[in-house]
């Protein structure tokens, strides 16, 4: 088969298991596509069998590619794309085909229905969309031998004789207005040659030189990925000898199981339809099934942010439920809850996420490294990974560099943890020990059948050994074997570079004290503070009477009996990174917060900019599901996003207001948009908070601090 792809072909096996989402995202990987259609141009072929006649796509390639495609599958040869092709609904087919007479086409493909691919044992079968169908006209001119390439689209001709048309019209025009200004200008220009030529040069130069280091770059990435899968395939082929002289762990394939049982459990779109405002209701039951009381509030604001993708910081006193909040939320929905405890000497990344030990030759791991592996090992499970007490030490200084990764929103954000240059040293050096040792099996009576064990007690091996390893008498051979070993697990556990698991949501929990630190501009402009109050100030028995109420106007009429079993999610149904909408001046939120940002944040010095406008926009969308109501989330987002901004001298003058004027306006005009009539808790009321921090304020000489 044909492919230029340097990723190992999956097994018929390892295909059946992915869905067909995962699948498509493979095609694309492994055809190199990175938009979201597959979109591929070929030749229309009539087949006569005894049956019967029809037509199908051949000589498929990507558009803008010369290679014929293949599937990222090991199957024979002639049922490939090459050999196979491609299948046409026939109507539509002889169409195109016997109809107009066309012979090449453009198109998207997708995956063909399950009985299909079932039928030839082959889950990435594809067909053509019939809507997506666009012929190709030949342009001989440009057409080569191998017949790669001079083919266009009639919709390309029509546009660009048409951008011709007006692109003349107005050269025409310019060059008539230029020839009488040219004659008075002539000298002036021909003096200005030279310096413009300079210029040129000099951008040409830079250019060259960027472009030179782009390929640099790339060229390292590309060998880094090379290198990596040079050493992962080759400990696969090599892995009975590993085995043999204890390398690496013999797997017994009768200890063998197969994936641990869920157990009971709700599905969330089977049991609740889809809704996440039914299943919001459900956790919250569940949760005071488990002995966590919380109010409607919280859990329709957690599954929100949960969906949103950005760091979620949870603000409150201690004992106010925050961690308690990560464990049982992660148990409601059947997934795990790993709390990390930041210390306070956390001064850099390599606190967070480790750092590699050349000298052991080995990357010296942490409790948060670990957690993102064990999630990336179990993708059906959600990952909590809570960052406790996070501000002991100063956030920016351990976690920036995490946090801006976590602002790529079109692909999952990758983790560097060691130079893949070390990988390519690991893999000369394992294949110089191996063919040590087997060059001594060989050359022993028993052979293959001899453990490293074994080979270390035979006198005269042993002495061979040290003499090609270069070791002396005192230097241990088993201590050396040792470091092989873990050199090979190391490698193998811990890639180069981690790739964020999407069943992984980090969330941080603080405290304000004398032994924390504020958290920043730069780390609040980019995260969602949900603040929480001591369960002793909660109306515990109004919110027993909420969840009665909820089970009885719609819980029971689902059929759910029970409240103690979790409900499973989807990767999709918890909520995938995409973009943040865009910001529309027609929205009436963008309207809205662009006339505080002018009114109110810029004149108060609070730092707000596109992106928490887009985050509010993202916020928006997803509460939707659970709570339509938008003065609503127009209140929760003035207090994750807009309150914990709030540290200023009220006493400073800006124009002819003071700060603290400016805020007690703000508040007027948010109570005004807000409305009266918003149904909601006083305890998450952000007109009500802030007053009462205005209040504060007054009595400590206008000193505004949200966190105080």
């Amino acid at each position: 088969m044909e492919t230029d792809n340097t990723q190992p072909l999956l097994t018929i096996a390892e295909a059946q298991a992915l869905s067909d989402d995962d699948l498509l995202q493979v095609l694309k990987a492994h055809w190199q596509i990175e938009s979201d259609e597959l979109l591929v141009w070929g030749e229309l072929i009539e087949i006569n069998t005894v049956e019967d006649t029809f037509i199908k796509l051949t000589n498929v390639k990507a558009v803008n590619q010369t290679q014929l495609l293949t599937y990222p599958v090991d199957i024979p040869t002639q049922h490939d794309i090459p050999r196979r092709g491609i299948f046409l609904n026939s109507k539509v087919a002889r169409e195109f085909y016997t109809d107009k007479g066309v012979r090449w086409i453009t198109c998207a493909v997708e995956l063909s229905e399950a009985k299909e691919r079932e039928k030839h044992n082959n889950p990435f079968i594809l067909k053509v969309q019939p809507s997506s169908i666009k012929p190709l006209i030949e342009l001989s001119e440009l057409k080569d031998e191998q017949h790669q390439w001079g083919y266009i689209t009639e919709g390309i001709i029509d546009h660009v004789s048409n951008i011709n048309k007006d692109v003349l019209d107005q050269k025409n025009a310019s060059l008539i207005e230029d020839v009488k200004i040219k004659e008075q200008q002539i000298n002036a220009i021909e003096s200005g040659i030279a310096s413009v030529q300079q210029q040129k040069d000099s951008a040409t130069e830079q250019l060259i030189k960027a472009q030179k280091a782009l390929e640099s770059v790339k060229g390292k990435e590309i060998e880094m990925k090379q290198s990596l899968s040079e050493l992962t395939r080759y400990i696969e082929q090599k892995t009975r000898v590993l085995e043999q002289l204890d390398l690496i762990d013999k797997v017994d394939e009768s200890s063998k199981v197969e994936e641990e049982d869920e157990g009971e459990h709700l599905n969330f779109s089977s049991d609740f339809n889809n809704d996440y405002s039914l299943v919001s209701q459900y956790i919250q039951a569940n949760l005071a099934e488990n002995g966590f009381l919380y109010p409607k509030e919280i859990v329709d604001n957690f599954i929100t942010l949960l969906r949103c993708n950005d760091l979620i910081v949870l603000a409150g006193d201690s004992g106010a439920g925050k961690t308690s909040l990560v464990k049982a939320f992660a148990k409601a929905i059947g997934g795990v809850a790993k709390v990390i405890p930041v210390k306070p000497n956390w001064t850099g990344s390599e606190d967070l996420v480790g750092y590699y030990n050349p000298i052991e030759k080995k990357y010296i791991s942490t409790p948060f490294l670990d957690a993102l592996i064990e999630a990336r090992d179990n993708p059906t499970k959600p990952y909590l990974i809570c960052l406790d007490e996070m501000n002991l030490a100063k956030v920016e200084y351990y976690f920036a560099d995490f946090l801006s990764k976590m602002e790529e929103r079109n692909s999952a954000p990758k983790i560097s943890l060691y130079s893949d240059d070390s990988v390519g040293h690991t893999l000369s050096e394992i294949k110089t020990v191996l063919t040590i040792l087997q060059d001594a099996r060989d050359n022993s009576q028993n052979g293959e059948s001899m453990s490293f064990i074994e080979l270390i007690q035979d006198e005269a091996i042993n002495k061979k050994l040290r003499l090609a390893f270069g070791m002396s008498d005192q230097e241990s051979l088993v201590k050396y074997h040792g470091d092989i070993r873990r050199l090979i697990a190391e490698r193998t556990n811990k890639p180069s570079v981690l790739t964020l698991p999407e069943n992984v949501r980090i969330v941080g929990s603080v405290n304000i004290d004398d032994t924390t630190h504020f958290l920043s501009p730069k780390i609040l402009d980019r995260v969602h503070v949900m603040q929480f109050q001591s369960p002793l100030l909660m109306d515990l028995a109004g919110i027993k009477a909420e969840i009665e109420l909820n089970k009885e106007k719609g819980l029971y009429e689902l059929g759910v009996s029970r409240f103690d079993l979790p409900v499973m999610f989807s990767s999709a149904e918890m909520g995938r990174r995409h973009e943040y909408p865009a910001f529309d001046t027609s929205s009436p939120f963008c309207e809205l917060m662009t006339k505080y940002v002018k009114e109110f944040f810029h004149p108060l010095g609070l730092d707000f900019g596109m992106r928490p406008v887009r985050q509010g926009l993202n916020y928006q969308h997803y509460f939707n599901d659970v709570n339509t109501s938008e003065q609503e989330a127009l209140n929760n987002f003035f207090l994750f996003k807009v309150l914990p901004k709030l540290n200023f001298d009220g006493t400073v003058k800006v124009g002819e207001y003071h700060k603290h004027e400016l805020l007690l306006q703000m508040h007027g005009e948010l109570k005004q948009d807000i409305g009266d009539d918003i149904k909601i808790n006083e305890s998450f009321s952000s007109v009500k908070l802030l007053g009462a921090l205005l209040k504060k304020a007054e009595a400590n000489g206008w000193n505004v601090n949200f966190w105080l």
